[in-house]
């Protein structure tokens, strides 16, 4: 498959890039090429407080590397953790969704990213864990590429999420689900598939019930910090809840038929 191109438009194709466009939509439509690292940095110089990683580093994207790392503090999570700096590809759609969402959920990247460096750091000291990736890391690795938050008032749709009652939440309830469902996407991996979208998207999902005046208003920092606190060393990739993604009312227009949901290849009823 030949590599989308840039695209300043692509925040008005798809509401899943619905938090890109609110936050964002201006000023990448005034990139009409791939915006350099130096343009990523702009942005950050714009969002207060500045971002921090939890050691207390700012925050800043920086050319990616051309050589392999020489030492611990050289890989990818280390870095950012240690010194702020994220080695950022300016040539295409993942490290460039990667950015935005660091500027999107500040708190939650930073959370996986220290999640990342402790378990870095025990196998670094650890030869008897060294090269063996912990269940929390490949939670965090899982969410970060492919993760989505839903959020509910209504304990009954998040129960049919978990028992993956696909037409009885997106068709019978269809009305329910879009006044009492709110889907937010995460992870920058899931957003460069949202480009191209497919039968078979599936976002891995962290579900949080909120109270009803909180659903429409549950947005940015109020947002971020819930899903930080969702996470704990303690994860692992079963807590993570899939979603057929392209399932939710209105995402997409082949959707607003009931027989679009009797694909069982792509609404699964069980975990594989």
């Amino acid at each position: 498959m030949q590599p989308t191109p840039w695209n300043p438009n692509f925040p008005n194709t798809s509401p899943l890039f619905a938090p890109i466009k609110t936050h964002f939509g201006a000023n990448i439509q005034h990139w009409q090429h791939w915006p350099t690292t130096e343009a990523l940095n702009t942005l950050l110089t714009n969002i207060h407080p500045p971002i921090q990683t939890q050691s207390g580093a700012p925050l800043q994207f920086v050319p990616a590397p051309n050589k392999q790392p020489q030492t611990f503090a050289d890989h990818y999570e280390p870095r950012i953790y240690l010194t702020g700096q994220v080695p950022t590809r300016t040539d295409g759609w993942h490290d460039f969704f990667g950015a935005l969402c660091w500027m999107l959920f500040p708190q939650t990247k930073a959370a996986l990213n220290a999640l990342h460096f402790k378990a870095a750091s025990t196998q670094i000291t650890d030869p008897n864990k060294q090269k063996q990736r912990t269940p929390i890391e490949n939670a965090a690795t899982l969410f970060d590429e492919s993760g989505a938050v839903v959020l509910s008032s209504d304990p009954e749709l998040l129960t049919m999420i978990k028992q993956m009652q696909w037409k009885d939440l997106f068709w019978q309830q269809r009305e329910r689900a879009r006044n009492n469902l709110r889907v937010v996407i995460f992870g920058h991996g899931l957003y460069e598939k949202a480009l191209r979208p497919y039968i078979g998207l599936t976002a891995q999902t962290v579900l949080l019930a909120v109270k009803e005046q909180e659903l429409a208003d549950c947005h940015g920092a109020k947002l971020d910090r819930l899903i930080a606190d969702w996470w704990s060393p303690d994860r692992t990739p079963r807590d993570l809840v899939p979603l057929p993604i392209l399932g939710m009312p209105g995402v997409t227009a082949e959707n607003d038929i009931e027989a679009y949901y009797d694909n069982a290849n792509y609404f699964r009823t069980k975990r594989r």
